[in-house]
């Protein structure tokens, strides 16, 4: 995040999915980098992380949200400075944020992701796709697993009018399609016992789960069965799994697309170990034509 913020000269909004620029990672325990704030930064954060805010501020108001950290403020940095900051974690939350913090005449909101709140993202125009060699000690696991992420996030967009199908749909060779009585994958077993030899794709409005993956490409070897998904923030999946389901990627459609413009990526891992930077980055450019930034020496690579 400092690096794309220390390379924007617009006056942006700022704001995060969760709590970000603390002094420890609330999963690893390892130590993070603070969030660095320009003077003019509009931030949207929870009142309790002001009393940790080196850079000084003014408050512009406090909105109806709330958070376990209080409520959700919009203040301007009015001295650059350190940063903690708090924002929404509900998909409907950021989305009224975003809203509110545009009638401040900003260009540009940046929203601090999380990788276990990918569906985050589905609100934003565009996503920035961090790697790194903290993921995994073993750079062809991590390689592997974003070679996987880049064919999720670039699956086709289907032609079929599905946005208000709140329900599981069966969609048959003709073009008929027959609503399941379920929006979930909570009882898949029914669903399988739904299935005809018409069946030629399947419509799922909600998450994908690891057990119905296994069960698909089983039946995937027997049949030409397609899928329809939400978006690709909708498969969470081990990472072994997801390059398995990739494998199948031209049977996966999504309903809407998620644009990914660029790659940032760091070689080294705070755990005390790095790859090569040229082998990493010359690895990560075999899976994509995106432009790709290291973080580390704020270079870019097209």
């Amino acid at each position: 995040m400092n690096f794309l913020l220390k390379m924007n000269e617009k006056r942006i909004g700022l704001t995060s999915i969760g709590l970000d620029g603390e002094d420890l990672d609330a999963l690893s325990f390892l130590p993070k980098p603070k969030i660095f704030v320009k003077a003019g930064t509009i931030v949207a954060t929870a009142k309790e992380t002001l009393s940790k805010c080196q850079a000084n501020y003014r408050i512009l108001e406090e909105t109806s949200l709330s958070s376990a950290l209080g409520p959700i403020v919009l203040i301007e940095i009015t001295t650059e400075g350190n940063c903690l900051i708090g924002g929404p974690s509900s998909v409907q939350e950021m989305k009224w944020l975003l809203d509110k913090m545009r009638t401040y005449g900003l260009l540009q909101v940046l929203i601090d992701g999380a990788f276990f709140r990918m569906s985050l993202s589905a609100v934003s125009d565009a996503c920035i796709y961090v790697v790194g060699a903290n993921a995994h000690i073993q750079m062809e696991h991590v390689v592997r697993h974003f070679q996987a992420m880049m064919m999720l996030y670039h699956l086709e967009k289907t032609n079929l009018d599905l946005e208000k199908e709140n329900n599981i749909v069966l969609i048959e060779e003709d073009g008929k399609m027959a609503q399941l009585p379920m929006r979930s994958l909570l009882d898949d077993e029914m669903l399988w016992s739904k299935l005809t030899p018409k069946t030629k794709s399947i419509w799922i409005p909600g998450v994908i789960t690891p057990t119905f993956v296994r069960e698909w490409l089983h039946i995937r070897k027997k049949r030409n069965l397609e899928l329809i998904i939400q978006d690709a923030t909708h498969v969470v999946l081990p990472s072994d799994l997801l390059e398995r389901f990739m494998r199948q990627h031209c049977s996966i459609q999504v309903l809407k697309d998620i644009p990914i413009v660029a790659i940032c990526y760091n070689p080294t891992s705070p755990k005390g170990y790095a790859f090569d930077d040229e082998e990493f980055r010359h690895a990560l450019e075999a899976h994509t034509t995106l432009p790709l930034f290291n973080i580390k020496k704020e270079d870019r690579h097209e």
